[in-house]
């Protein structure tokens, strides 16, 4: 995950030797080449458990009305499938 100016979150998905290609989410009509980019140091995740695909809007924005939520587990948006074997039949 990156982080650019404005509060812009971005996903890399697209490294290569001179330049980089980014998922934006968020304002990115306010992104410009040539600014600043930041690492996070974090993995695109998810909340999971009960309830959690109705509370947010993929651009991550609360959904309107939304009540107040305890913390909920995340879990990595990009997580390897167990092996065949090891998949219940």
């Amino acid at each position: 995950m990156l982080e650019l100016e404005h509060g812009v979150t971005g996903l890399a998905f697209n490294l290569e030797e001179d330049n980089v290609g980014v998922a934006l989410f968020g304002e990115w009509d306010k992104v410009k080449e040539g600014e600043p980019v930041r690492r996070t140091g974090k993995v695109a995740s998810v909340p999971v458990g009960e309830g959690s695909s109705s509370r947010r809007r993929p651009a991550r924005q609360p959904a309107r009305r939304a009540r107040p939520h305890r913390s909920r587990p995340r879990r990595a948006g990009r997580v390897e499938a167990p092996g065949v074997i090891q998949r219940s039949p």
